[in-house]
This record gives structure tokens, sequence and C-alpha cells, in this order.
């Protein structure tokens, strides 16, 4: 998505936003060849932009800070039903410490920062773990959505 989007901003010459688009794309999926040779061509344009950035920038954009749900250090991997707003509508526990099999409710109607159109009755189902630590508190990371084999 980010290459075809970071395609639109290089047809609007938005080229500095293509080139952020680009490398997020690249981030995600390092094998994407054409996204690297648009890379390329408008490195000679645009400000080049480090990759270390757009990895540590896709990491802040999957992660939803949580309150304190418990004091142990605890992981859990759950599917979340996301609506309208990106809210969190539902949560469903699959796998992981038991001490977080009831955390589910702690996640429902938390923002998640997914961009829908407004007014959009669209759902969409994601999987993520929901990671607990005595100093750092708690936090759900969304995991890569990987490609559909045979498309980019």
């Amino acid at each position: 998505m980010g290459d075809h989007l970071g395609q639109v901003y290089e047809e609007q010459n938005k080229l500095s936003q293509a080139l952020h688009l680009y490398n997020l794309a690249l981030e995600a999926n390092p094998r994407m060849e054409e996204t690297s040779a648009r890379i390329r061509n408008l490195a000679n344009i645009a400000l080049p932009e480090k990759r270390a950035n757009a990895r540590e920038e896709l990491n802040s954009m999957r992660t939803i800070q949580l309150p304190a749900i418990t004091t142990t250090n605890a992981s859990a991997d759950f599917n979340v039903l996301l609506g309208a707003g990106g809210k969190i509508e539902k949560s469903n526990f699959s796998s992981g410490s038991e001490a977080l099999r009831s955390a589910g409710k702690a996640l429902e109607n938390v923002q998640s920062g997914a961009a829908f159109p407004p007014d959009s009755r669209a759902r969409l189902i994601r999987r993520g773990i929901l990671s607990c630590s005595s100093y750092t508190g708690c936090n759900f990371v969304f995991y890569p959505l990987t490609p559909v084999p045979g498309t980019n």
C-alpha cells in the first residue's frame, strides 16, 4: 500500500512524501525491487531519508500503549476486530500467558490508529501480541501484515 500511495504522491510531484512512503514500504518488505528502483530514481531529486527512521516509524505505527493490566511480566496473542474510527471493538485471547487471558476487555474500545474512511462500516481482523512488563507497563503490537502469495 505504501508503494502505491508513494506513486500517487510522485504523480502529484510531492516527492519528499513519495520517498517517505517508499522507505516505509521497503522497510515492511525489503524484497520489493520496484520500490528500491523508485527510491534510487527519486534520490537524485528529493532529499534522501534514513531507513532506520522508517523502521522506528513502522514499529510506532503498530504499537498501542496501554495502562498496566498486570504487575507480572507476561505476553499473549490476541485477535482483534477493528471497526469505525480504528477502534478495537472485540478481542479474543489466542494463546500465551494465562495472566492475560481476561485482558481482552482492556483492549476493547482502544483506538488502534488504523484509518478508515468516514462513515465506513468496514471491519478488519488483525492479530497482535499484548506484552506487559513490571517496568514499562503494557503495550499491544500488531503483527506485520504478510503479503498474499503471488502479489506484491
